[in-house]
């Protein structure tokens, strides 16, 4: 399977169960990329979209439970983050079911890059923080 994201120690954020609730999104993201290729029905692309958006949401809240109990400085900001991908998506996806989108490269360029620029840029931050708490 030609991967979109191979996973690498420059995507760890140094928490361990927070990468790899990372990597489990790098790899729903590679399927919703390979069933695309493979010309997949919409069926199978909503059942993968369905799991990327509910595992999204799960890892978020990992996230957010960590900033509250440790009270992480910039977790406002971060949130806001997760919240308008969150939104994004979730239009996408109704378009999708409503048959008014189709799943595109220029769909998946954009998940791509979302999650790598968030993971590389936002969850960087909040790293030493929660690793000087004891988190990792």
């Amino acid at each position: 399977m030609e991967r979109l994201i191979t996973w690498n120690n420059q995507y760890s954020v140094g928490i361990e169960h927070l990468d790899d609730e990372h990597k489990q999104l790098v790899e729903l993201l590679n399927s919703l990329h390979y069933a695309m290729s493979q010309g997949q029905a919409n069926s199978v692309l909503g059942k993968i979209l369905d799991e990327l958006i509910h595992y999204t949401a799960t890892h978020f809240k990992s996230e957010e439970v960590l900033f509250a109990q440790h009270e992480y400085p910039d977790s406002e900001k971060h949130i806001a983050e997760h919240q308008e991908l969150v939104s994004e998506v979730l239009t996408f996806k109704k378009e999708f079911d409503k048959g008014t989108t189709m799943l595109s490269i220029k769909i998946i360029g954009f998940l791509k890059n979302w999650l790598i620029k968030h993971i590389l840029a936002s969850d960087k931050e909040y790293s030493e923080f929660l690793n000087s708490k004891g988190i990792y």
